[in-house]
């Protein structure tokens, strides 16, 4: 059996400096590193750095060190299975500036159409890290806490806020084509990597999306929990 790899290794200097000027606080305590084997030796000695308020991305096929702060990032999760076994589980994280660097294992091809949805200006291929499952959960976590306070308060402030294929306000949530009303909606459901709302009979209300385009999944669906729950008080 293959011996689990040390997930503590502190940053390194550049990335300390790099991570107190991009703002991210404290080092989490985890460091994760890529894959290996020779298809993906060119990432070797790649690493995931977690921080309180972000990520760093130390990218040695690229030769760069990437920053995304969690104030200012969103995240696309793109999990595909095959006979059962998951072949992808990649991350996407989009800054401000709409700059996505994708990590993890496998990926997605952003057609024209995805960017223009997600405002996308370019995506940058990371490294295949292991243990997904556990840094993305991070990252999801994350950002929920940093933004769910403050998404909720622009909604009662009556603002829309968009996550990609649905966008929430103090009515409902709406898609592509349809809106679900709060008062309709009693529970959500996924199915075949697709999110559905239903009513109290458990019929379909509102659209239906892909969970790979929803940005801050986590964080839409703890929106959704809380403004259901509001109005059904």
């Amino acid at each position: 059996m293959a011996q689990r790899p040390d997930l503590t290794e502190p940053p390194t200097a550049s990335v300390a400096a790099l991570a107190a000027h991009a703002d991210l606080g404290q080092w989490a305590g985890w460091t994760f590193v890529p894959y290996g084997g020779l298809r993906y030796r060119k990432w070797k000695d790649s690493r995931l750095y977690l921080y309180v308020g972000g990520v760093v991305i130390s990218d040695t096929r690229a030769g760069s060190e990437i920053t995304r702060n969690w104030a200012d990032t969103r995240v696309l999760v793109y999990r595909r299975s095959v006979n059962g076994g998951l072949t992808d589980s990649s991350h996407t994280l989009i800054d401000g500036r709409g700059v996505g660097v994708s990590i993890g294992p496998g990926g997605r091809t952003f057609r024209e159409g995805d960017k223009q949805l997600h405002g996308i200006a370019e995506v940058v291929q990371g490294p295949p890290f292991l243990y997904p499952g556990d840094w993305g959960d991070f990252i999801q976590d994350s950002i929920t806490k940093t933004h769910l306070l403050p998404v909720l308060a622009r909604i009662e402030r009556g603002e829309s806020v968009s996550f990609g294929a649905f966008t929430v306000d103090r009515q409902g949530v709406t898609g592509r084509k349809r809106t679900a009303a709060w008062t309709e909606i009693a529970n959500h459901w996924t199915y075949d990597a697709k999110l559905y709302f239903n009513d109290a009979r458990k019929r379909s209300v509102g659209d239906s999306a892909s969970t790979h385009d929803i940005a801050n999944l986590n964080l839409f669906l703890s929106v959704v929990q809380r403004l259901k729950r509001g109005a059904a008080q």
